[in-house]
């Protein structure tokens, strides 16, 4: 029984590393090439043999949600669409919630531009979310549902200028965040490589048992439907209509309604091959509290944050022996590559430096 085990562990490893790309693009129909990946995906599943009947209907109900949402967007309505997407995340509420990251990370970052390119600081008011009165400025983005304003965050300075489409330093603005309380994350940011990388990891099986690791990986299985269909790449990025951004958007949908506070999730801007995908996570905490005017009450108590530092403030500091804190913790140790050029320590990077620079010269402090 014991081989049995390890064989189909190995079995689901080599599937995971052939089947399991990350972000998706396509060409072609989006719809069209979504259905076609989840049935291939579904009909892989069930060849391996390691679900019970349970995992295997709620796989299948999780697809059939993706898909009917997709036809029912398409259609003109949107009201279907979310009740569809709604009956598979239900399907799925003990995976998910298995499956949730109560935020542990202990910094986060937000980058803001200016076009002018001046040196004056941003509040922390205008390094919040948009604020209620100018809600017409909430576009349609992966996660931005338009209309609604959200904190949208990063675990590195790094994957917030990947996001904002790399623009020019001399026009950033960045501010620090540290949580205040414990929030209900639901966690999109576990790539397949981080799962292959689990079940080849001895120590894990000695430690956790073969079960477990089985009982862990048909989780993952289970919810990667959602991950992929959240994580496909657009194609037209000057088109008004993105079809990508429609699961991804119907699902924060759902955290507005249930007792989530954000989604964690992958950046699809960047090279996992070279960067360490921990750089990589990117968080969303829409609204949770209405009002005409100002800023959600709510997420106002669950984050203290610096003011937007500009990057030319940074550079006046950071060829002093002041300007450059000493050590390195956290995701300062992991690596980042760059087009293909040599990997670098992530602290050793303007980032890191930048990052480390807020940590211990600006104060930080809850908007008031």
């Amino acid at each position: 029984m014991g081989q049995e085990k390890e064989a189909l562990l190995e079995c689901y490893i080599n599937f995971i590393e052939q089947k399991l790309s990350f972000p998706l693009s396509y060409k072609g129909d989006f719809s069209d090439y979504l259905f076609s990946y989840l049935d291939d995906y579904k009909q892989g599943v069930f060849e391996l043999g390691g679900m019970s009947n349970e995992e295997l209907d709620k796989l299948e109900g999780v697809i059939d949600g993706i898909k009917k949402a997709v036809e029912e967007y398409y259609q003109g309505q949107p009201a279907k669409a979310y009740s569809s997407i709604e009956r598979g995340l239900r399907l799925i509420t003990n995976e998910m919630n298995s499956h949730l990251e109560s935020l542990n990370a202990d910094k986060l970052y937000r980058l803001r531009t200016c076009e002018d390119g001046n040196s004056n600081e941003y509040s922390r008011e205008e390094m919040f979310h948009i604020p209620f009165h100018l809600r017409t400025l909430v576009a349609t983005q992966r996660y931005s549902i338009p209309g609604l304003p959200s904190i949208y965050l990063g675990s590195s300075a790094y994957v917030c200028w990947e996001e904002l489409g790399r623009p020019n330093f001399s026009n950033l603005k960045i501010s620090m965040y540290r949580k205040t309380s414990d929030l209900r994350i639901i966690d999109f940011g576990v790539p397949p490589s981080q799962i292959v990388d689990y079940g080849r990891n001895h120590d894990a099986i000695q430690h956790e048992g073969i079960d477990k690791m089985l009982k862990e990986i048909n989780i993952y299985l289970i919810i990667w439907p959602l991950i992929a269909a959240c994580s496909v790449k657009v194609r037209e990025k000057k088109h008004t209509f993105k079809p990508e951004y429609i699961l991804p958007q119907l699902v924060l949908q759902y955290v507005t309604t249930n007792e989530y506070d954000g989604i964690r999730y992958l950046s699809v801007n960047n090279s996992f091959q070279q960067t360490d995908y921990r750089l990589l996570h990117n968080y969303v905490f829409p609204a949770k509290t209405i009002v005409s005017n100002g800023h959600c009450t709510e997420l106002k108590k669950c984050f203290q944050l610096t003011r937007g530092i500009p990057w030319s403030i940074y550079e006046i500091y950071k060829g002093t022996p002041s300007g450059l804190p000493p050590g390195e913790t956290g995701l300062r140790v992991l690596r980042i590559g760059f087009e293909g050029s040599p990997l670098l320590r992530y602290g050793d990077t303007d980032f890191g430096r930048f990052e480390r620079f807020l940590e211990d010269k600006v104060e930080r402090d809850y908007i008031l």
